[in-house]
C-alpha cells in the first residue's frame, strides 16, 4: 500500500512539474510576440518635423 501512495506522489508531482512547465512556455511565447511586436509601431518617427504656425513647411 505505501508503495503505491508514494507512486501516486509521485505521478501528481510529475504533472504538477509539466503544467508549470507549459505556463511558463506560454508566458515566454507571450512576452517574446509583445516585444517583438513594439518596437514596430514607433520605429520610424516622422521625417520632417512639423512647422511652427505661419511659416511653410521644410521641403514642400
Amino acid at each position: 500500500m505505501r508503495r503505491a501512495a508514494a507512486y501516486r506522489g509521485v505521478v501528481v508531482a510529475a504533472w504538477v512539474l509539466v503544467a508549470l512547465a507549459l505556463l511558463m512556455a506560454l508566458a515566454c511565447g507571450v512576452a517574446v510576440h509583445r516585444l517583438a511586436r513594439r518596437p514596430r509601431a514607433r520605429r520610424e518617427p516622422a521625417r520632417v518635423p512639423p512647422s511652427p504656425p505661419g511659416r511653410a513647411a521644410r521641403g514642400r
